[in-house]
C-alpha cells in the first residue's frame, strides 16, 4: 500500500485566480446576486472566460505520466483524453487515492470544470436556499449560499510531497464520515467545513463537529468568497485548506459576524498557526457526506 500525496494543485475561481492568490483580494471579489422583479437578470460568481480558465489550470501543473480523471460535462474544453469522469469531485478524488493506495497508479491528475446553470439557481431561490446578498456560512442572518464557476486541478501521488492525504471517508452524515476518516480530535487543528450559509445544512454540520472535537480546531468556511460550485466543491475546499496549511494560516470564516452555536470555535479572523493535520469536509449530492483527512510534514 501507498501513501498518497497531493503534490500540486491549481484554481481559477471568481474569488482568486490561482494559488498563489486565492487569499488576496477576496472582499473586492466575493460572490453574490442580484435580481430583478421577473428574474430576468442574474449576476454572481462567474468566469468569463471557461476554456483560458481550463487552460491555466491544466497549464500549471505537470500531468507526465498521469492518469487523468475528470468531472467536466463540456470535452471541448480539454485537449486531451479524460482517462475516467465522474460526477463530483469528491468521487474522482476518492478514486484516485484509492487507485494510488492499491498502487494502481503513481500519479492522478483530477480536473473539475464547473459552470453553472441559471435554471438550478431559480429553483434554489424557490426553494429559499439562494441567497439575495452575499452568503454568511455558520451565521444566523445568512439566507442562502451563492453560486460559482469553478476550475480546479489537484494531483495526486505516490511522490513524497510536504501535503499527504491520509485518509478518505463517505457517509450518509458528517458524524460518521469524520469518525471513519480517522480523525482523532486530539490532533486536528483547523477544519474547512463544508458549510455553504443554508442555515438548517450548516447547523447539522457544526453539531457533529461539536460532537467529535468540542471547542478544539478552529472551523472555518471559505464559501462566502468562493461561492458554492456544486459538484466541483470538494476540489475547492480542499486547495484552499491546503494553501492554508502551506501558508500557517487558518484563514477567517467568510463574512461570519454572528454564529448560531458557541459549541464550535469558528475563526472569525485569520489565525496564524503552524498545521500539522486538518480536516475538509464536502456535501456535492444529498446523501454523500465526505471528509478528508490531510497532513503537513508528516504528523
Amino acid at each position: 500500500m501507498s501513501n498518497v500525496y497531493i503534490k500540486s494543485y491549481e484554481v481559477v475561481s471568481p474569488a482568486g485566480y490561482g494559488k498563489d492568490e486565492i487569499f488576496e483580494g477576496l472582499l473586492n471579489k466575493r460572490c453574490f446576486i442580484t435580481k430583478n422583479e421577473a428574474f430576468n437578470d442574474l449576476y454572481t460568481g462567474r468566469i468569463l472566460d471557461i476554456k483560458s480558465a481550463v487552460k491555466f489550470v491544466v497549464d500549471g501543473i505537470d500531468k507526465t505520466n498521469a492518469l487523468v480523471f475528470g468531472v467536466i460535462k463540456e470535452s471541448s474544453l480539454v485537449d486531451f483524453a479524460i482517462d475516467k469522469n465522474f460526477a463530483t469531485s469528491s468521487e474522482a478524488i476518492t478514486a484516485a487515492y484509492e487507485a494510488i493506495k492499491k498502487q494502481e497508479a503513481e500519479n492522478i491528475f483530477v480536473l473539475a470544470v464547473k459552470t453553472f446553470n441559471t435554471d438550478d439557481i431559480e429553483e434554489l431561490v424557490k426553494e429559499k436556499r439562494y441567497s439575495t446578498a452575499v452568503a454568511k456560512p455558520f451565521d444566523f442572518e445568512s439566507d442562502g449560499l451563492n453560486a460559482s464557476d469553478v476550475v480546479v486541478g489537484i494531483l495526486l501521488s505516490s511522490e513524497k510531497s510536504d501535503i499527504e492525504l491520509i485518509s478518505v471517508a463517505t457517509s450518509k452524515s458528517f458524524e460518521d464520515s469524520i469518525k471513519k476518516v480517522g480523525a482523532e480530535a486530539a490532533k486536528v487543528e483547523y477544519i474547512e467545513a463544508c458549510a455553504t450559509g443554508v442555515l438548517a445544512e450548516d447547523a447539522l454540520e457544526a453539531k457533529a463537529i461539536a460532537a467529535i472535537f468540542g471547542q478544539k480546531p478552529f472551523v472555518s468556511s471559505s464559501k462566502g468568497m468562493t461561492g458554492y460550485s456544486f459538484e466541483s466543491s470538494a476540489a475547492v475546499s480542499l486547495a484552499v485548506a491546503i494553501k492554508a496549511a502551506e501558508e500557517g494560516i487558518i484563514p477567517a470564516s467568510s463574512f461570519l459576524e454572528h454564529s448560531f452555536t458557541n459549541e464550535v470555535t469558528f475563526a472569525y479572523a485569520n489565525k496564524i498557526k503552524n498545521i500539522t493535520a486538518f480536516l475538509v469536509n464536502s456535501n456535492e449530492e444529498p446523501d454523500n457526506k465526505t471528509s478528508f483527512l490531510l497532513s503537513i510534514n508528516n504528523y
